[in-house]
């Protein structure tokens, strides 16, 4: 498999926390939805204007009543994407950090009940999340962050 070093920085803030279904309150209800091992399929748009389906596995850990850690993996036929990142909700707000093989980020955006819209940062460019929020499925979307990686969704379910 070919490594794909901008879009693995890219899908860690693409999966960080993104998930619908029934709507946590609060910020303990989303890290309660968010934690659990996860696993699910979706699809990348490159640059070069193919589309590849990606299949994901990971989990999520809950590290204090409004915090959590994620480590997940996905891949394609031949590209694959590993990452973890760290994130705590305050007062209405998500703000973490992410981190891959090669290189690390921040990401932040408001947290509401049913949604995340966060704005991903690292010193090689930028992009937005969308995400809705609930307890057993995630459904994201992912755009502007790399030249390569133009998109990423992807749909995660676990048990409940």
């Amino acid at each position: 498999m070919m490594r794909v070093v901008k879009s693995s920085a890219f899908a860690a803030a693409a999966l960080a926390g993104a998930v619908g279904g029934c709507q946590p309150a609060s910020a303990s209800e989303l890290t309660e939805a968010l934690e659990g091992e996860w696993s699910g399929s979706g699809e990348i748009a490159l640059a070069n204007g193919e589309t590849e389906r990606i299949r994901c596995r990971g989990e999520t850990r809950q590290v204090s009543e409004n915090a959590v850690e994620q480590f997940f993996s996905c891949a394609s036929t031949d590209k694959d994407f590993d990452f973890s990142t760290s994130m705590h909700f305050s007062e209405g707000r998500a703000r973490g950090n992410w981190r891959a093989p090669d290189r690390s980020g921040t990401l932040s955006g408001p947290a509401s009940p049913g949604s995340l819209q966060l704005h991903l940062s690292s010193s090689e460019g930028e992009g937005n999340l969308s995400a809705t929020i609930g307890s057993c499925s995630q459904s994201i979307n992912v755009t502007g962050w790399s030249d390569e990686l133009k998109s990423l969704s992807a749909q995660l379910s676990k048990d409940c």
